[in-house]
């Protein structure tokens, strides 16, 4: 009498077949995780990809530094309501690299608001 002849391995042969929608148990909750677990990964990078594009208004200025408003100034991305006053307190600025004098704003902060500042000319939509 072989192994697979015995009663108890054939039965329990009959319940490791490959897994479907159908199954029982640990694989019926191992097909959802998997699908839980995939959708949500979209999810997330489909959220970080338009991420940028949800935040409303902002960036929708070039804004001229030396005559801005407040509110004008805070449109432009990473710029706070602080940022903004401080701009404003160290007014006249030749260049837009002067804008390194003001507090809170370092070489890192100057390179990611330059697309959307100049000292030059009108406030003008992008």
């Amino acid at each position: 009498m072989g192994l697979l002849d015995r009663d108890y391995m054939r039965r329990s042969a009959l319940r490791w077949g490959r897994p479907s929608w159908t199954a029982h148990g640990w694989q019926r909750y191992l097909w959802i995780a998997t699908l839980v677990i995939s959708l949500a990964t979209a999810g997330l990078y489909l959220y970080k990809s338009f991420r940028t594009e949800l935040e409303p208004g902002e960036g929708d200025l070039i804004v001229n530094v030396n005559t801005a408003t407040e509110a004008e100034l805070e449109t432009i991305p990473g710029i706070g309501p602080f940022l903004a006053r401080q701009i404003i307190k160290g007014r006249l600025y030749d260049r837009v690299e002067d804008l390194e004098r003001v507090h809170g704003i370092g070489h890192y902060t100057l390179n990611k608001i330059r697309p959307y500042v100049k000292v030059q000319g009108e406030t003008e939509r992008r």
